[in-house]
């Protein structure tokens, strides 16, 4: 069923909805229905009548996805809401409601599908801006209330509202932007989880989280130049890493696809030729049948041996076809297996590479982090007053094994991390590439013994 009316039926819950899952239009129009409830399910309705209701609120249409038509008019609605999955809206109605503010409308703004939209009826109508500020705010309209929308009437509708449109324009750019922005690291991100590398997205925040001294280190002069020094240095180094890892990965994924396509066609291979004996011994197997009734009993025991050493033959030949499959996607899967395990090894060789690297762009950071503290200690050692220093550096240099501990245990909390993520990057590799022909195998195992065990049931 694709179209249902229900139109007229005294109806106040709407209920009984099962089993019309592939519903396109629904009118539930001229009833006393109070809540809009039970319709999460009809996914593929784009036509929806709740118009002549007792409706207050908007909601329970958040998986109607397809909505494109939504009538709600003559119901007791107050506020424009509950729409904000329905984005393939293109005509709404709302008529004789309860709505009442021009800010409300602003709601519609998101629907950039929505060419015909009425509102006649409510009490927002009767501001005196109510149409220049609809077709100011709402640009893809075509007809407002059942009145074509004019270029000129636009025009002068947007003249009329320059300054608002101006600023909400520029923040919808703005946050435009950022969605794109958004959109464009989440998928950055999955490239980079599927190799296994995603903690290069941010590793140099990553290293640097969770260090309990930077608050005490920071206050030394020279400082921030060392820490922006270090994550310029530690952003080149992950932009080659990552270049690498990725175009490998890449590859390794494709090899991984034409493998698959490669095992699917050897069985769709024998599955064909099986299939074919299998049809063969069916049809002479009917062919024998259709004698059996006219033929005398030993003429009977002797189709029935023969019939019997043809299922034999074709036990045999399946059985044979099947082992040989067997041998075939061991050997494919043998010699897959060595590829995909130089690859990684390639890609674990890089990734020690470049935590190596890391490492030592971190000693390097230690050393210059001591040599800078150093040589405040020996400046302060040096000052006749101390007031020639800041307050909070003065409490700084006061003690030296303190801060001198604390350079310490910057670096080895920064060690600390960069260990931490190189494992995390090796274990992901060789867990993936285990869990992988683990799975790979013991499908092949269970496909193995199915048919073996469909072959002698014949």
């Amino acid at each position: 069923v694709e179209q249902l009316s229900l139109s007229f039926k005294n109806i106040l819950h709407i209920e009984n909805m099962n089993g019309f899952g592939k519903l396109l239009r629904l009118q539930l129009d001229n009833n006393i229905i109070e809540n809009i409830k039970n319709l999460s399910h009809l996914v593929t309705l784009t036509w929806l009548d709740l118009s002549f209701n007792n409706i207050t609120k908007i909601q329970g249409l958040e998986k109607l996805v397809n909505l494109t038509d939504l009538t709600l008019y003559s119901n007791k609605i107050e506020l424009i809401e509950g729409l904000d999955q329905n984005v393939k809206l293109n005509v709404l109605s709302l008529g004789r409601n309860k709505i009442q503010h021009l800010e409300n409308i602003m709601y519609l703004r998101q629907f950039k599908k929505l060419q015909v939209l009425h509102l006649e009826g409510n009490p927002v109508c009767k501001d005196q801006e109510y149409r220049y500020f609809v077709l100011a705010h709402m640009k893809n309209l075509k007809y407002l209330d059942y009145v074509l929308v004019e270029d000129a009437s636009v025009t002068v509708a947007r003249e009329h509202n320059q300054d608002a449109l101006l600023e909400i324009e520029e923040r919808e750019a703005t946050e435009e932007s950022a969605a794109i922005a958004a959109a464009q690291h989440d998928q950055a991100l999955k490239l980079l989880m599927a190799a296994h590398i995603q903690c290069t997205d941010n590793m140099f925040e990553l290293i640097f989280r969770d260090d309990n001294e930077m608050a005490k280190l920071k206050i030394l002069p020279g400082f921030q130049e060392l820490v922006d020094d270090y994550k310029d240095k530690v952003k080149d180094l992950v932009s080659g890493f990552q270049t690498i890892m990725l175009e490998r990965n890449a590859e390794r994924l494709h090899e991984v696809l034409q493998f698959e396509n490669a095992i699917q066609e050897v069985i769709q291979e024998t599955d064909s030729q099986s299939i074919v004996e299998f049809e063969t011994f069916a049809a002479e197997k009917k062919r024998m049948l259709r004698t059996f009734r006219t033929c005398t009993q030993e003429e009977k025991e002797r189709l029935i041996g023969a019939l019997v050493g043809r299922l034999e033959d074709l036990r045999k030949m399946l059985t044979g076809l099947e082992m040989t499959l067997v041998e075939r996607l061991e050997e494919a899967t043998t010699d897959y297996e060595i590829n995909v395990t130089d690859s990684v090894k390639f890609m674990l060789e890089k990734s020690n590479e470049h935590f190596r690297a890391l490492e030592d762009l971190e000693k390097n950071y230690g050393l210059w982090l001591i040599e800078k503290a150093q040589f405040q200690l020996e400046l302060f050692a040096q000052a006749q007053q101390s007031d020639d220093f800041p307050e909070e550096l003065t409490t700084l240099l006061s003690d030296k094994d303190q801060l001198l501990n604390g350079c310490n245990s910057s670096h080895e909390s920064h060690v600390s991390k960069i260990l931490a993520m190189d494992d995390e990057v090796r274990d992901g590799l060789t867990h993936e590439v285990n869990s992988y022909f683990n799975k790979l195998k013991a499908s092949q195992f269970d496909r193995n013994r199915q048919r073996i065990a469909e072959i002698f049931n014949l």
